[in-house]
């Protein structure tokens, strides 16, 4: 992995879990960061669909990373002030060495 490529900074953040009123479980935004890392971005994908009569756009990102154990889908990447979805962490090579985090950028 060629440090030099890694120009962009993002935070890998997880929910809090927490309960409401009726004791179902809630997950809270900004939840906690687990770490500030370096990441080479690459744009993977853009789209419309129609969800709910509404023409949504969608935006598909790649972020690699220096490999992580503890990263999962359910965590998100917030780069500046746009935030996406970790849909799919996944070790290209299977050596431990990088990891790529398929996104999908909320609220485009």
């Amino acid at each position: 992995m060629q440090a030099g490529k890694l120009r962009h900074q993002i935070a890998i953040q997880q929910a809090t879990e927490g309960q409401n009123a009726r004791g179902e479980v809630t997950l809270t935004w900004p939840g906690t960061t687990l770490a500030t890392v370096r990441a080479e971005r690459l744009e993977t994908a853009g789209g419309e669909g129609i969800t709910a009569d509404q023409l949504v756009a969608t935006r598909t990102v790649t972020f690699r990373i220096r490999y992580r154990r503890d990263v999962k889908a359910k965590m998100r990447v917030v780069e500046g002030s746009r935030v996406f979805d970790i849909k799919v962490p996944n070790d290209p090579t299977g050596r431990s060495r990088k990891l790529d985090l398929l996104c999908v950028e909320v609220g485009v």
